[in-house]
C-alpha cells in the first residue's frame, strides 16, 4: 500500500478522548495481538463511550479482537450497546504482507474470554462475510461503523456503501490506516457518487474519523 499524507485535524471531542485517563484501556485489552496503536485504542473506546442506545457498534475486521475489545469497553463506560464484529477468517494477505486466516480464529476466542463477563457480554462475533448480512440489518440501527477490512479502494467503497443504509443519522464512520492512498481513494469514490454523506470530523495518526448525515429527501429535509 502507499501511504499519503494528509492534514491532522482533532475534533475537541475526539482530543477529550485522547487526554482523559478513564479511556485507557486495560491491560487485557493492550496485551492483545492486533494492529492498532495505544493513541488509536483510547479514540476507539472513547468513541465507543458515545454511541447511543439501543443503537449498535459494526466493526468490519475483527483479526484477534483487539480493537473489538476496546470498543466494548467503552461501550461498557457508555450506553452498553452490543458490538457486532464481521471477520470470516479466510487465508488472506495485504499488499503490506501481513497474513490473515483460520489461525486468527480460536486466538480470538481466546482472547474474548479473558475479558470481564460484562465485556464479553456486549461483543456478537460474525464469522460470515459481512456484505452477506448488511441488507438484512434494519435501516438506522447503527451507531457507529469501524472500517479495518481489507485494505483496498474497492473494499472501502463496497464496505461503506453496504453498509450505509444501517447508519442512523450522524452516525460515526471510522477508517483505520486512513494514511494510505488506497482507503482515501474507496472513500473519495464513495463521495463522488453522491448518495453517501459523509463529513471528515478528524484525522489522528491512521485514524480518519467521520460523521454520517442521512440524505435530504422530503420525509428529513
Amino acid at each position: 500500500m502507499t501511504e499519503r499524507a494528509f492534514e491532522q485535524i482533532i475534533h475537541p471531542a475526539h482530543l477529550e478522548y485522547l487526554r482523559d485517563l478513564k479511556f485507557h484501556p486495560p491491560k487485557w485489552v493492550m496485551d492483545t495481538e492486533g494492529f492498532i496503536s495505544e493513541g488509536e485504542m483510547w479514540l476507539l473506546t472513547g468513541l465507543a463511550s458515545s454511541v447511543p442506545a439501543p443503537l449498535l457498534i459494526v466493526e468490519l475486521g475483527t483479526y484477534r479482537g483487539k480493537s473489538t475489545l476496546a470498543l466494548a469497553y467503552g461501550s461498557d463506560m457508555g450506553a452498553k450497546v452490543a458490538i457486532v464484529t464481521f471477520d470470516h477468517h479466510a487465508p488472506f494477505t495485504e499488499p503490506t504482507g501481513e497474513s490473515y486466516g483460520p489461525q486468527d480464529l480460536p486466538a480470538m476466542y481466546r482472547n474474548f474470554a479473558r475479558a470481564p463477563d460484562i465485556i464479553g457480554q456486549l461483543i456478537r462475533p460474525c464469522t460470515m462475510a459481512h456484505r452477506i448480512i448488511a441488507p438484512l440489518v434494519q435501516p438506522r440501527t447503527v451507531g457507529m461503523l469501524f472500517v479495518d477490512d481489507e485494505h483496498s479502494p474497492e473494499a472501502v467503497h463496497a464496505a461503506t456503501t453496504a453498509w450505509a443504509p444501517a447508519l442512523t443519522d450522524r452516525a460515526i464512520v471510522a477508517y483505520h490506516d486512513y494514511n494510505y492512498a488506497e482507503i482515501q481513494d474507496g472513500i473519495q469514490a464513495v463521495l463522488d457518487q453522491g448518495n453517501v454523506n459523509l463529513t471528515l470530523v478528524s484525522a489522528i495518526g491512521s485514524m480518519g474519523i467521520f460523521q454520517y448525515t442521512l440524505p435530504t429527501t422530503k420525509e428529513n429535509a
